[in-house]
């Protein structure tokens, strides 16, 4: 890089170092710097190269402080101007797409970023071999939208070769191997591998802690994760200490304006919520989506989630008319950015079905379950407990709504795919029988209901034992229909 260069970055680097000023102020006084010199390298047209060095520290900058949009813009200039000037196989075009495509995916954006990303990562295999750490970065990167698209088999195969490269060229104690090992956990995480999750978060933070300490913003993303797994275990009160450490660290590194400040305050709106902390769960709520606005506009798939969590607490607190309309303006914005089969519109489906289904809706309600249904087979495949899960939700919501058939359809989907997860004896098939067992009596087939009462009977007697009461009752309900 160019002395220049050099001695106007260390400018900008002490600028930011300068705990005196608030971030924000330092963030704001930085692009001025950076705006007024690129400004003054166009007008001149003296040196490219000293222009394509500007718009790259510039565009770095905008990509690390959240300012995606802006930092779109840059790379998308630079991209042309580079190949240009250092020709289509070079380091310099390899890194604008991987960096690109980082940012597209930021911005939701996930068809343009793996374009780029694709592109970044077959230059950089060329330039650099298979196994160097530069090929690694990438595979993260694409890790991280195939995450995001709700992808997760591909998101795992592209983190798992990540991490392998990262511990193999760099070794175990390093910065870059703690994010592939908190990649991986979020991707468990979010599949529902809670043991896998908590091993690989717990190794992140504790590579980092030794690193950094607790003060650096990567420490803060595995207190931060840490925290959900707390959540995700029930355990409330430890997920808040560990989101808590998070925020505090964010908000002195970055300021208000930082997206991960934004999913602490998200977080914390969570745990308070369900401690039954309702105005703080608001107020918490209300930061993320303000955060969220403010770095991204009203399209993106992060705003909707403030405006899902917001609609669901809603909902909770009786304002039914306001959680319908968070939910829709919820729902514009996951279609348009993330698409139709993901667990987020999956969710989304279900709260507006729920709504509906509350009202006595139940055909508009069916119509959303279904839609939930599909987006969550999609994505976590039919052997699965999310899926299973969304089957059961519409079976029963079939069977209130008197469509027996169609519910004894679902209960039967469920309960092909609960054996193969659990085998034939779990108390969960028995309770699938049961429900079989209701459907087909209410239908007045009460041969199909015998068969059915007698394989729930068969487990719950293995499972609970013959006292049981669930059990008597089994066998009452068949002893009264053999005499029917």
């Amino acid at each position: 890089m160019l002395s220049y260069i050099t001695s106007f970055k260390a400018e900008v680097d002490q600028l930011l170092a300068d705990n005196t000023i608030p971030i924000e102020e330092r963030i704001a006084q930085i692009r001025s710097r950076f705006i007024r010199r690129i400004r003054t390298s166009r007008e001149e047209q003296s040196n490219k190269e000293e222009t394509i060095a500007l718009l790259w520290v510039y565009a770095h900058f905008l990509d690390k402080y959240a300012l995606y949009q802006e930092a779109k813009s840059i790379y998308e200039e630079l991209l042309p101007i580079t190949i240009a000037y250092t020709g289509k196989q070079s380091e310099w075009t390899a890194s604008i797409y991987t960096n690109l495509g980082s940012v597209y995916d930021s911005l939701d954006l996930f068809t343009e970023a793996l374009n780029s990303l694709k592109k970044g990562l077959t230059l950089r295999k060329k330039i650099f071999g298979s196994t160097h750490e530069e090929v690694g970065k990438v595979l993260l990167n694409l890790s991280y939208t195939y995450e995001h698209q709700g992808n997760y088999s591909k998101a795992l195969l592209y983190g798992k070769q990540a991490l392998k490269i990262r511990q193999e060229v760099l070794g175990e104690e390093h910065p870059d191997t703690a994010t592939s090992y908190n990649n991986i956990g979020l991707i468990y995480e979010e599949t529902g591998a809670l043991a896998k999750a908590k091993l690989y978060f717990n190794i992140a933070l504790e590579i980092r802690k030794t690193l950094f300490g607790d003060g650096d913003g990567d420490t803060a993303v595995s207190y931060n994760n840490v925290g959900l797994l707390s959540f995700r275990e029930g355990n409330y009160e430890d997920a808040l200490i560990n989101y808590q450490k998070a925020l505090d660290i964010n908000l002195r590194l970055m300021g208000e304006q930082y997206s991960n400040t934004a999913l602490c305050y998200h977080n914390i709106g969570a745990a308070h919520e369900y401690l039954e902390h309702h105005e703080e769960a608001m107020t918490y709520y209300q930061k993320a989506l303000e955060c969220r606005l403010q770095l991204y506009g009203e399209l993106h798939s992060e705003v909707a989630e403030s405006y899902t969590n917001i609609g669901i607490l809603q909902h909770y607190l009786g304002n039914t008319k306001l959680a319908l309309e968070l939910y829709h303006k919820a729902l514009r914005i996951v279609e348009q950015t993330i698409g139709k089969f993901n667990p987020a519109i999956a969710r989304l489906y279900f709260n507006i079905g729920n709504i509906y289904r509350e009202q006595e809706e139940l055909q508009k309600a069916i119509v959303l379950y279904e839609k939930g249904a599909l987006s969550i087979e999609k994505t976590f495949g039919k052997t699965h407990e999310e899926s299973i899960a969304a089957y059961h939700n519409l079976a029963g919501l079939l069977y209130d709504a008197t469509a027996y058939d169609q519910a004894i359809a679902y209960y039967s989907k469920a309960l092909r795919q609960e054996i193969k997860l659990y085998g034939r004896s779990d108390e969960a098939i028995g309770q699938t029988y049961f429900e079989l067992a209701n459907a087909y009596y209410l239908s007045s087939n009460n041969k199909k209901s015998i068969v059915y009462l007698k394989k729930a009977y068969k487990i719950y007697k293995l499972n609970l034992g013959e006292k049981h009461p669930d059990t008597k009752a089994i066998r009452q309900n068949i002893a009264l229909l053999e005499l029917a």
